[in-house]
C-alpha cells in the first residue's frame, strides 16, 4: 500500500476529515456501473458498526482514451 498524503486544510468549513480513494476498473466499465458497484459495497457496510464514515460522494471519473464506447457522443 502506498503512503497517504495528509495535510490540514485551513479552508475547511466543517469539522470533518476527508479521505480520497481511487478505485480502478477495466476500460469497458461505465461511470454508472462503477458508481453502482461502490454504492453496493457501501450498503454492505451498513450493518458493520466498525465502519464509521458519514457519507460518500463521487467527484471525478477518469476514462481511458483507448475505449471510445464510453464517451457520450450526443453532445
Amino acid at each position: 500500500m502506498s503512503q497517504v498524503y495528509a495535510y490540514i486544510d485551513e479552508n475547511m468549513k466543517y469539522d470533518i476529515n476527508v479521505l480520497t480513494v481511487s478505485f480502478t476498473y477495466s476500460s469497458d466499465t461505465s461511470a454508472d456501473d462503477a458508481i453502482a458497484q461502490i454504492d453496493h459495497m457501501v450498503s454492505l457496510a451498513d450493518s458493520d458498526s466498525s465502519i464509521t464514515f458519514e457519507a460518500h460522494e463521487y467527484d471525478l471519473y477518469t476514462m481511458s482514451p483507448y475505449n471510445n464506447s464510453l464517451v457520450n457522443t450526443d453532445e
